[in-house]
């Protein structure tokens, strides 16, 4: 995705034949694939988190797998953790969502609520 003034330009996520990309519910990952897809999901809420926000709207129907790598959609749910008052909550149930799908598959069932401590940490450095 990348915008060029008040247009948003998106790219398609599949194959040269038109095929989608699979949503995140649909896949089958293997142990260290699910792992690294996990850090890889942990490391892009970091980043939101280190903005201020999280996803708001977070879930294995809302992460395409293209080319061996997890890809976040539907950013426009965007929410600020800090300026909105169910922001805290959004950002809970985003990780709870997607920890839940994630240790259905064998993930450390602790994983979820050391990303979320990690990422309330983060989100605060932005209060004023």
């Amino acid at each position: 995705m990348s915008v060029a003034g008040t247009e948003v330009l998106l790219e398609f996520l599949g194959t040269p034949d038109g095929t989608a990309a699979p949503r995140l519910a649909a896949t089958r990952p293997a142990a260290d694939e699910r792992d690294a897809w996990w850090h890889e999901l942990a490391g892009a809420l970091g980043i939101l988190a280190d903005l201020g926000y999280t996803h708001g709207d977070l879930s294995a129907y809302n992460v395409l797998v293209h080319d061996g790598r997890p890809v976040l959609i539907d950013l426009p749910q965007v929410v600020d953790v800090v300026g909105n008052p169910q922001g805290p909550g959004f950002l809970e149930r985003d990780v709870r969502r997607l920890g839940e799908w994630f240790t259905a598959r064998g993930l450390d069932p602790a994983a979820p609520e050391r990303l979320l401590t990690e990422l309330r940490e983060r989100s605060r450095l932005r209060r004023p």
